[in-house]
């Protein structure tokens, strides 16, 4: 699902990925932790193909062709409610159909203010939202930024059981700074640490 060899990024002068490999089969889950501003989100935007390494090879290659990305911070329209935010991923057809599912995913997540703005909606509210639209487009990959952020741990517990069983055929990566999170989610544990990818023992 995801091969990465020698992955190489820099920033000027400083240098942020230093020959990262990693392979994650399918349906697989992964955890990516490490100190904030380590390279985390930059590796989740190459295998996204939003940004290109300076060096190395990149295979991301789910069947379908996809990829359901969570971002750390809500990237919301602003134009569009929350219910907005989600049905918009889904193919053209019954509109009813795709309101119906996108309430179910938004309810599941704690998340029943279907018709308020982004900027009526707290962080945590926000980054359900966006999970939420990550969970409708349905894709065989997930990369996961930080998803509880902004979530009390009530609220964080139960949008993890959630996931436990909505993403359990799915392959996952996560990026994560709780440990707890990862053994809950996840199969395994990667660190990054100056620009190189470790399992954590």
């Amino acid at each position: 699902m995801i091969r990465l060899d020698g992955i190489c990024k820099s920033y000027g002068e400083k240098s942020v990925l230093n020959g990262v490999s990693l392979h994650v089969g399918d349906g697989e889950k992964v955890a990516i932790m490490g100190e904030s501003g380590c390279g985390k989100t930059t590796l989740f935007r190459i295998i996204a193909g939003l940004e290109l390494p300076d060096s190395g090879s990149v295979s991301a290659a789910p069947p379908d062709g996809r990829i359901s990305y969570c971002f750390a911070e809500p990237r919301l329209f602003e134009n569009a409610d929350a219910l907005g935010n989600v049905t918009l991923v889904f193919p053209r057809g019954d509109a009813k159909v795709s309101e119906k599912r996108a309430k179910e995913i938004l309810t599941a997540l704690g998340m029943t203010d279907f018709h308020a703005y982004p900027r009526e909606l707290s962080t945590g509210m926000a980054q359900r939202v966006s999970l939420a639209r990550a969970i409708a487009y349905d894709a065989l990959l997930f990369l996961l930024d930080e998803p509880f952020r902004g979530l009390d741990a009530q609220m964080r517990d139960e949008v993890m059981a959630y996931l436990l069983e909505a993403l359990r055929e799915k392959t996952v990566l996560m990026i994560t700074h709780s440990a707890e999170e990862a053994e809950r989610l996840t199969e395994r544990t990667l660190v990054l640490s100056d620009g190189m990818l470790c399992e954590k023992m």
